[in-house]
């Protein structure tokens, strides 16, 4: 009987919180009501005013990169695992619920068809010997995972790379067509081969 009057009663919870990199931190006293266990009327209160994003979509990502910047300042890419590691640790960065809304969040960047101007690329990795990304991906859906190596990469970089690999790729490449006929590709021109 106690405990069902005790959380009828609002609650305060104590958020710290610091609104740009070079902000001060300050602890946001919030007022927590409603039914429920503590933790879920406290979780309800921190995604109504956004302190815990449970989805990002690419595009916030993107302004979130440029914003502080989290791009480093030596190389045009930021790998997945390190980009997690900054969202956990300062509190300038949105509140993500869990991994897999950054990771979301980089899957839904890179299948934009507006990834050069709104978001981003992907790679598998980085290969230093011939200073290219392998896997690298843009406006197209696909798989994403965060390991040592998978990396978020700059859109005018990414673009650099397709450009030039645009020659390899255009040359005649055989591909199953309809009913599962050849079908060649070259020049961007499709012609069937019969």
């Amino acid at each position: 009987m106690g405990r069902h009057r005790l959380e009828a009663h609002p609650r305060n919870m104590l958020v710290p919180t610091q609104r740009d990199p070079l902000g001060t931190i300050a602890w946001e006293e919030l007022r927590v009501q409603g039914d429920g266990p503590p933790a879920v009327r406290a979780s309800r209160k921190l995604r109504s005013e956004e302190l815990l994003i449970t989805q990002l979509s690419g595009i916030r990502l993107r302004m979130e990169l440029d914003k502080v910047p989290l791009w480093p300042a030596t190389v045009d890419h930021v790998s997945i695992k390190h980009l997690w590691s900054l969202f956990t640790q300062y509190l300038y960065l949105p509140r993500l619920q869990n991994v897999d809304v950054l990771l979301n969040a980089v899957r839904d960047g890179v299948a934009r068809l507006t990834w050069e101007s709104e978001t981003f690329a992907y790679a598998d990795a980085w290969d230093e010997a011939s200073g290219r990304y392998l896997g690298l991906r843009a406006g197209e859906s696909g798989g994403v995972v965060m390991d040592d190596r998978t990396l978020v990469v700059k859109p005018e970089v990414a673009r650099r790379q397709i450009d030039a690999d645009w020659p390899l790729a255009s040359r005649i490449r055989m591909m199953e067509g309809p009913r599962n006929q050849a079908v060649a590709v070259e020049s961007n021109l499709l012609r069937r081969r019969w």
